[in-house]
């Protein structure tokens, strides 16, 4: 019996000695194919967590990866600003639906969340101060700045979007980010012609909105709104206001004045062309001459508001 034991003992160490090696070939073999596929693309990779996030809550902590990936500018600024963009579209999402908002009745979880999130998002608005100050990633920074300061108007915040953002800030990149921005305003355009409700579409106070055709060719009382609305106009209570909205060719605002009489005060417009035309100098920098014309065209300047 000991003898056959013995035996035993060396035939599974032979096998055993005989498997060794086959596994080891598996094994590196098995490690070449998952170095190879352990390169995977950056942009997908911030896509997915960034769609992660918006999904579900319990991968909230992608933005904190998202943020690591956004400070180290300096030595990746391509994934930098992809992450920047990511993280805009996140906090804009988040804020238009008040996820970063303490609310009565919320549980102790949520509220830590929602703390949690406010800090995070803090934290974002210091990296895109300091994104801003560099020579390459300066420009789509502040363009991200700027849609994380606006708050959504309209239907914005009922419709589902892409922000374009270019990353290298030549004549190419903004040609393919004006494209971009045609095909996201025509998404825009069929969500909301799918979502519009059925029904007027003006207020039917003759004092403030002009009454139709129809109705002045039978009422008496509406030509005469219709008359006064157009010669007079109506008051508006003292004060003043700002509004902008996104233009097709950047920010457009409006400053009203009121001194409470039919007629603004003050009226003053903000054309995307006067801020557009101030970084002119510096964009053209190091540029031979003839590249002007092309320069121009890109940042699609119209002089005739350039002094507004």
């Amino acid at each position: 019996m000991p003898a056959k034991a013995s035996a035993d003992v060396r035939k599974r160490k032979r096998s055993s000695e005989a498997k060794e090696p086959a596994q080891k070939r598996a094994r590196s073999e098995s490690g070449d194919e998952s170095d190879g596929s352990s390169e995977t693309d950056p942009q997908a990779e911030i896509l997915l967590m960034e769609q992660e996030i918006l999904e579900s809550k319990k991968h909230y902590n992608n933005i904190s990866k998202l943020l690591d990936i956004a400070k180290a500018y300096k030595t990746d600024p391509d994934s930098a600003a992809l992450a920047s963009v990511a993280l805009t579209r996140v906090f804009v999402r988040l804020l238009a639906a008040g996820s970063l908002i303490k609310k009565k009745g919320l549980t102790e979880k949520d509220t830590v969340v929602v703390g949690w999130l406010r800090e995070r998002y803090f934290e974002y608005k210091d990296v895109l101060a300091e994104l801003i100050t560099d020579e390459e990633l300066g420009s789509p920074a502040l363009t991200l700045a700027m849609r994380m300061l606006n708050q959504p108007y309209d239907a914005y915040d009922q419709v589902e979007f892409d922000v374009p953002v270019g990353v290298r800030g030549d004549c190419y990149d903004r040609y393919l980010v004006r494209m971009e921005e045609f095909r996201q305003s025509l998404r825009i355009i069929h969500q909301c012609l799918n979502k519009m409700p059925a029904g007027p579409v003006r207020v039917e106070d003759y004092k403030v909105s002009p009454p139709p055709r129809a109705a002045m060719k039978e009422n008496m009382e509406a030509l005469i709104h219709h008359f006064l609305l157009y010669t007079k106009g109506y008051a508006v209570p003292p004060g003043e206001t700002y509004s902008a909205i996104e233009a097709p060719k950047g920010e457009m605002g409006v400053f009203v004045v009121s001194d409470g009489s039919e007629r603004p005060y003050r009226v003053h417009i903000r054309a995307p062309g006067f801020a557009h035309l101030a970084g002119f100098d510096h964009v053209c920098k190091g540029h031979m001459l003839a590249d002007a014309v092309a320069v121009i065209g890109t940042m699609d300047l119209v002089f005739g508001e350039v002094d507004r």
